[in-house]
């Protein structure tokens, strides 16, 4: 499960397949329905969430699918080169039955997994909440809480008092 997105709703794909000599590279755009709370105010956001995508789809090949990896040598104390198949690759996504389908599924969740944020904004500038009485300070910019501190912290205020008063004499 993806944080934001619930399992099962739609997302919306655009985009074009070309055909190149290894395989299909998808280039588009996929939008789901983002839904969570900023974690500044905790308010709902629910919008439509866009990432630019490009993928390759490569066509299965014998060798690609009987030899991923190569060795440079047989001896275990020298130096091995390990070569990934084309499958392996970060943005590489295999088709099915021949190359006759492509499945977009892990495409679209690793799409997503890096483009939603961890930390939902409602919007770039929000102020959040009051730490003290819990105000939205989006609401009431010029909030000044007389509510006291968190009182875990009552003695190094005391202490700051103390400290800022023997320096002013």
């Amino acid at each position: 499960e993806i944080s934001g997105l619930k399992p099962g709703t739609p997302v919306h794909v655009s985009g074009t397949f070309d055909s190149i000599v290894d395989g299909l590279m998808f280039t588009g755009r996929l939008t789901a329905p983002f839904v969570s709370e900023c974690t500044r105010c905790l308010k709902p956001i629910a919008k439509a969430w866009p990432a630019d995508v490009t993928a390759f789809f490569p066509y299965a090949s014998e060798k690609s699918s009987s030899k991923a990896y190569q060795s440079k040598s047989r001896h275990a104390d020298e130096e091995v080169d390990i070569i990934a198949g084309e499958e392996e690759s970060e943005d590489s996504y295999p088709l099915l039955e021949g190359g006759a389908w492509a499945d977009i599924e892990a495409l679209i969740r690793d799409t997503f997994v890096e483009a939603l944020p961890l930390q939902p904004l409602c919007r770039p500038d929000c102020a959040g909440l009051c730490p003290q009485c819990g105000t939205d300070l989006n609401e009431h910019p010029d909030h000044h809480c007389d509510e006291p501190g968190d009182l875990r912290f009552a003695g190094l205020a005391a202490l700051k008092a103390q400290l800022e008063a023997d320096h002013n004499h």
